[in-house]
C-alpha cells in the first residue's frame, strides 16, 4: 500500500484545520515553503508513524502539542491506497487513525484480516484458557488481558495484536503437553498469515543527512566510530556481520595470514551484501564499493564498470548520496517492503549538478514502488515541467502561527502576502528552465513578425500559468518581465 494522505492534528505548528492534510503523490512529492513555515514539522510528524509497533508516547507529549490548540490532543488520520498488485487481495482502501492510547484500522486491511485469519483466530481463542497452561501467581490475570487483545470487532489494533502474538509465542513452554500440538499449529498459522498482512504496510525512513560513509577513517577516529552504535560505520559493519574487534584487527599492523584472510572476507561480504544488490537499486551505472586497509587507516573506493578506481570522495555527490541511502536501508533490514523515504532539505549541501541528479535518483526509487517526500528551498530540486507541478505542495504559516498545507502551489487561497517567499523556488526553477530561450543572443534575434523569442516565451509562460489560477503576485511578475522587455527593446532601437 501507499500513503495517499496524512491528516495530522495539533502536532507542533500544525493545527486543527479540517482541510490541512498533506496529499501525497504515489511517486515523488516535494514540499516548499519559506523558513519557519513548518515544512520540517510536516516531515517529522509523518516520520513518527508506526503501523506495526505502538507509537512512542513522547510523540503525543506536551512538547509536541500545538500551543494554539483548542483541544490538547495530537491525532493522525492516514489513508492508504492499494497498489495494482494488491487489488486482488484488498478490495478497498484502508484508514488508520492513531492518538495517544488509541489505534484503529478499518477498510481493506480489516476485511482481509476477517477473511484470511479469523477462522484460525477463533479456534485459537477457544483453547487459550487457564486449563491450557501451567500458571503461577498472577499469570491467569495476565493471560486474560492478552486474550482480550486478540478479540477483533469493528476495527483492528495492529500494535496490540502484534504484542499479544509475541506474548503467546513466549508462553509456548507453559502449554500443557496434551494441548501443545494444537496450540503450536494454530499460533504458527496465525503468525504466518499475520506477517503477510503486516507486509501490506509501508516502512517509513526519515533519512538523516549526517549519516554518511566517509572516504577515509584514521587512528582513534576508527575506534570512536566503531564504539558508537549509532554511527554509520558501526551499523554498516554490524550489517555485514563483523565485530568491532575484527575490524580493529583488519587495520592493525599484523601481516599474518589470519589478518589477510579477514580483510579478504570483509571485501567478499561487501561484494555479496552491498555491491550485488546495489546494482539493482542504482540503475544509472554499475559500480562497486571497495575497501582498503592500512595501519590504523580505513579507506573506501569506488570501482566503475569500465575498470577505473576512484576514492569515494572523488565520485559524484549524487552517487555518494545514493550509496549512503542504500547502505542505511540495508542496515535497517527493510528491503522486503515498499518504503516511504522522507528527506529534509536533501540537496542543501550539494552543488547544482548533484541536486539535479537527485531528482533522477528519486524517480529511480519511485519506479521500484517506493514513495519519496522531501522539502526544499532550491529551485534546482524542483521538476517544473507541466505534468510535474502537481507533485509540489506549498506550506505556509498563517497569521495565527499555524502551518497550512496546500495541495496545489497555485491554490488561490494562498494569501498574496505569502506567495512571494513561498513560491519563489518555483519561479526560479521556471526561469532556470527557460535560460536557453531567454539568453541575450536570443533576445536580440527577431522573428518574421517582429517579436523576439523572448517575448513569445513570455506569452506562452503567461498562458500556462493562468491555467493554474495563479494569484496576483505571479501575474505581477509577468507584467514586470514584460515591462523590462519593452524597455530593453526601446534601448536597443
Amino acid at each position: 500500500m501507499k500513503i495517499h494522505s496524512v491528516k495530522l492534528t495539533n502536532f507542533k505548528s500544525i493545527g486543527e484545520n479540517d482541510h490541512d492534510e498533506i496529499i501525497l503523490e504515489p511517486t515523488v512529492t516535494a514540499v516548499i515553503g519559506r523558513n519557519e513555515s513548518g515544512k520540517s514539522n510536516v516531515l517529522e510528524g509523518i516520520s513518527k508513524i508506526a503501523f506495526i509497533q505502538k507509537m512512542n508516547e513522547s510523540v503525543f507529549g506536551d512538547n509536541n502539542i500545538n500551543r494554539n490548540a483548542r483541544e490538547s490532543r495530537i491525532s493522525y488520520s492516514i489513508i492508504l491506497k492499494r497498489t495494482p498488485d494488491e487489488s486482488d487481495l484488498l478490495q478497498k482502501d484502508t484508514v488508520v487513525t492513531i492518538s495517544k492510547g488509541s489505534y484503529s484500522v478499518t477498510g481493506g486491511i480489516l476485511d482481509y484480516f476477517s477473511e484470511v485469519i479469523k477462522v484460525e483466530l477463533d479456534a485459537f481463542y477457544k483453547i487459550i484458557v487457564n486449563s491450557t497452561f501451567q500458571l503461577v501467581g498472577k499469570e491467569a490475570e495476565t493471560l486474560q488481558q492478552k486474550r482480550n487483545q486478540i478479540k477483533v470487532g469493528d476495527s483492528l489494533d495492529i500494535p496490540s495484536f502484534e504484542a499479544a502474538l509475541i506474548f503467546f509465542e513466549k508462553w509456548k513452554p507453559k502449554v500443557k503437553v496434551e494441548k501443545k500440538e494444537e496450540y503450536n499449529h494454530l499460533l504458527d498459522t496465525i503468525r504466518e498469515k499475520w506477517r503477510r498482512l503486516c507486509n501490506f504496510f509501508p516502512r517509513i525512513i526519515y533519512r538523516n543527512e549526517k549519516r554518511t560513509l566517509q572516504t577515509e577513517y584514521r587512528g582513534e577516529g576508527i575506534k570512536t566510530e566503531l564504539n558508537n552504535k549509532n554511527s554509520f560505520l558501526y551499523e554498516m559493519f554490524h550489517f555485514l556481520g563483523f565485530t568491532v574487534e575484527e575490524i580493529l584487527q583488519a587495520v592493525s599492523n599484523n601481516t599474518d595470514g589470519k589478518t589477510e584472510n579477514l580483510r579478504e572476507k570483509i571485501q567478499e561480504r561487501i561484494d555479496n551484501k552491498i555491491n550485488a544488490p546495489f546494482h539493482d537499486f542504482y540503475s544509472v551505472e554499475p559500480v562497486n564499493l571497495r575497501i582498503r586497509f592500512g595501519i590504523n587507516i580505513l579507506s573506501f573506493y569506488v570501482k566503475a564498470d569500465h575498470g577505473s578506481i576512484m576514492t569515494l570522495g572523488e565520485r559524484s555527490e549524487g552517487l555518494r548520496w545514493y550509496l549512503n541511502l542504500f547502505i542505511d536501508v540495508m542496515a535497517r533490514n527493510i528491503t522486503s517492503r515498499q518504503v516511504i523515504y522522507l528527506f529534509d532539505e536533501p540537496g542543501i549541501s550539494l552543488h547544482v549538478k548533484a541536486q539535479r541528479e537527485l531528482l533522477t535518483l528519486f524517480d529511480d526509487l519511485a519506479e521500484k514502488g517506493n514513495q519519496i517526500i522531501y522539502t526544499t528551498h532550491s529551485p534546482f530540486m524542483l521538476n517544473v515541467k507541466q505534468e510535474r507541478l502537481k507533485q509540489i505542495r506549498a506550506v505556509v504559516k498563517d497569521e495565527s502561527e499555524n502551518t497550512r498545507i496546500y495541495t496545489s502551489v497555485f491554490d488561490p487561497q494562498i494569501s498574496p502576502v505569502y506567495q512571494k517567499d513561498t513560491l519563489a523556488p518555483i519561479w526560479s526553477a521556471l526561469g532556470a528552465d527557460m535560460q536557453g530561450i531567454l539568453s541575450p543572443d536570443r533576445i536580440l534575434h527577431k522573428t518574421g513578425d517582429g517579436l523576439s523569442d523572448y517575448q513569445n516565451a513570455l506569452v506562452q509562460y503567461q498562458s500556462a500559468l493562468l491555467k493554474y489560477r495563479v494569484g496576483v503576485y505571479e501575474r505581477n511578475v509577468l507584467d514586470d518581465m514584460r515591462l523590462s522587455f519593452e524597455l530593453l527593446v526601446k534601448d536597443l532601437l
